[in-house]
C-alpha cells in the first residue's frame, strides 16, 4: 500500500476505509467484491493493491492466459463468458439458465467523455433553399428545351403530302419515317386489289412528299385508301380480266386468272371418279389474260360463266350408214327429224334407199364442253389359254382327243381407262405382273374328211 504522500504526489486519492457495523455476523464483508475495471482507466493507473487483487482472483479461479487477456479488453467491446462458467454450465444443467448472470472479473470502466469536434465554418455557405431553387430551375429549363425541339421537329414535318402524278390528293399522317414513294405506291395498289378482289394495273403514279399541314387537314391512312378508290380523286386504273375461248369463240370474260382457274376446276370435277388423276377438255380451251375498265360490263361472275359453258349445242356430224339403218330410225336415235337429215345431206331425199357405207350428215345434241378423263386402276385380269392341235392319222375323220387340259392364267395389271363424258372409249395396260402362268391345252385330231368335187 503506498504512502499518503506518494499517493498525493501521483494524483491518486486513497479510497475510504471500510465501515465497521455494530451487528457483526449479519453482514460479511467478503460477500462484497471490488468494482470490476481494467488495469487502467483513462490516464490514471490502478493502485497496486487493486491490481494484485485482480491477479489473485484470476489465480484463484484457475484462469488460463486466454481468459486473462480477455478480461483486459478495453471498454466497449463484447466480452465472452469465461470458459470456466461455460464448462460449469455444461456439467450442471441447473446452471445453464440462472436467474441472474454476472460476468466474472471486474466490470469495465465507463467510456471516456467524448469531446465534440470543433466545426469549421466555411467562409461562404449556400443556404438549402437556394440549392433547391437552383436544381428546380435547371430541371425546368431542360424540359422546356426538349419539348421545344420536339415541337419544332413535328411542325417542320408532321404529315405526308400525297400526289397522283402532279395532282394533290390529301395530307396523311406519317406512317413510317423511312417511307418512300415506291413503297407507298405499292401499298396503295395492294389496298385497291384487296377491296376489288382483282389484280390492278395503275395508270397513275402515287408519290409522297414530307410537308407541314394543319392538324385538321391530316387524315388517317385508312381514309386515304377510300379516297383513292373514288372516281373523283382516285386512281385511273384497270383490273385484270380473263377471256375464255372455246373452239375459237369467246364465251365469257372473268375477273382475273384466279376466277378462270376456279371455273375450269368446276367444269371438270363433275366427271371425276375416285381413280381420276388427269383430265382435259376435248374442245379447244384457251384462257387469255387482259386488263379492262373496272366499270365495264363485259365480265361476268364465275357461276354465270359456269351455266353458260355447261349448256348443250347442236352440231352436224357425219354418220356412216350401217346395215339396217333407215331415215326414221336415225331420226329417233339422234333426236332429230327426217327433214333435218335431208336438208343437211346433199343427194339424199325422202324416197332415197340407203346403202351400207353411205355418209349422212346428222344434227346431234352434245355439251358445249366435253371432258376427257384418265383413270388409273389396278385390276387382276385373265390371260387367255393357248390351244395346241396335233394331227394323228390313226384317228378317224373329224375325231378329236384331248391329251392335256389347259388352264388360263392371271396377271396383275395397271390399266389406264379413258372416258369422254363418263363413257369409256379406250383401255390400255401400262404394266403387268403375272400371278399364274397359263397351261397349254393340247388336242390331237384325226384326218379331215376328203373334199367332194361338184
Amino acid at each position: 500500500m503506498p504512502r499518503d504522500d506518494e499517493s498525493n504526489k501521483n494524483g491518486y486519492k486513497s479510497p475510504p476505509k471500510p465501515v465497521t457495523l455494530d451487528a457483526p455476523g449479519l453482514i460479511n464483508p467478503d460477500d462484497f467484491e471490488l468494482p470490476r475495471r481494467n488495469k487502467t482507466r483513462g490516464n490514471t493507473s490502478l493502485p497496486e493493491e487493486d491490481y494484485g487483487r485482480l491477479k489473485r482472483v484470476s489465480d484463484d479461479d484457475d484462469r488460463d492466459e486466454e481468459d486473462y487477456n480477455t478480461a483486459q479488453r478495453p471498454y466497449g467491446q463484447n466480452r465472452p463468458e469465461p470458459r470456466e462458467n461455460r464448462d460449469r454450465d455444461d456439467r450442471d444443467p441447473r446452471r445453464r439458465n440462472p436467474s441472474s448472470k454476472r460476468p466474472s472479473g471486474r466490470r469495465p470502466p465507463p467510456p471516456p467523455p467524448r469531446r465534440p469536434q470543433r466545426r469549421q465554418n466555411p467562409a461562404f455557405e449556400i443556404s438549402p433553399k437556394v440549392k433547391t431553387y437552383t436544381i428546380l430551375g435547371i430541371i425546368i429549363a431542360t424540359v422546356i428545351t426538349i419539348v421545344t425541339l420536339i415541337l419544332v421537329q413535328v411542325m417542320a414535318t408532321n404529315s405526308l403530302a400525297v400526289y397522283l402524278d402532279d395532282r394533290f390528293v390529301a395530307y396523311v399522317g406519317i406512317i413510317d419515317p423511312e417511307m418512300t414513294s415506291d413503297r407507298f405506291h405499292n401499298m396503295a395498289v395492294g389496298q385497291l386489289e384487296h377491296s376489288l378482289g382483282a389484280e390492278v394495273n395503275a395508270l397513275e403514279r402515287v408519290t409522297i412528299r414530307q410537308a407541314r399541314a394543319p392538324a385538321g387537314e391530316i387524315i388517317l391512312p385508312s381514309m386515304l385508301w377510300s379516297i383513292l378508290n373514288t372516281p373523283t380523286y382516285g386512281f385511273t386504273f384497270e383490273i385484270a380480266a380473263a377471256d375464255i375461248y372455246v373452239n375459237g369463240v369467246r364465251e365469257a370474260t372473268l375477273r382475273g386468272m384466279t376466277e378462270a382457274q376456279h371455273l375450269e376446276r368446276m367444269l371438270r370435277e363433275d366427271f371425276y371418279t375416285q381413280y381420276t388423276q388427269r383430265s382435259e377438255f376435248v374442245e379447244d380451251w384457251i384462257v387469255e389474260p387482259r386488263f379492262i375498265d373496272p366499270n365495264s360490263t363485259e365480265y361476268v361472275d364465275a357461276m354465270t360463266a359456269f351455266r353458260r359453258l355447261s349448256r348443250t349445242v347442236q352440231v352436224v356430224e357425219p354418220h356412216i350408214v350401217q346395215s339396217g339403218d333407215t331415215l326414221s330410225g336415225l331420226s329417233l336415235r339422234y333426236e332429230t327429224s327426217i327433214q333435218q337429215i335431208v336438208r343437211d345431206t346433199v343427194g339424199v331425199y325422202y324416197d332415197t334407199i340407203l346403202s351400207v357405207g353411205q355418209p349422212l350428215m346428222i344434227q346431234k345434241s352434245r355439251p358445249l364442253l366435253s371432258v376427257r378423263t384418265f383413270d388409273y386402276i389396278n385390276v387382276v385380269q385373265e390371260i387367255p389359254m393357248p390351244v395346241e392341235s396335233i394331227h394323228n392319222p390313226a384317228l378317224g375323220p373329224a375325231v378329236t382327243n384331248t391329251i392335256q387340259n389347259g388352264r388360263p392364267g392371271q396377271e396383275y395389271a395397271r390399266t389406264r381407262v379413258t372416258y369422254e363424258n363418263r363413257v369409256e372409249v379406250y383401255r390400255e395396260t401400262l404394266e403387268s405382273l403375272v400371278i399364274h402362268e397359263p397351261v397349254v391345252h393340247i388336242v390331237e385330231m384325226g384326218s379331215l374328211p376328203p373334199e367332194t368335187g361338184e
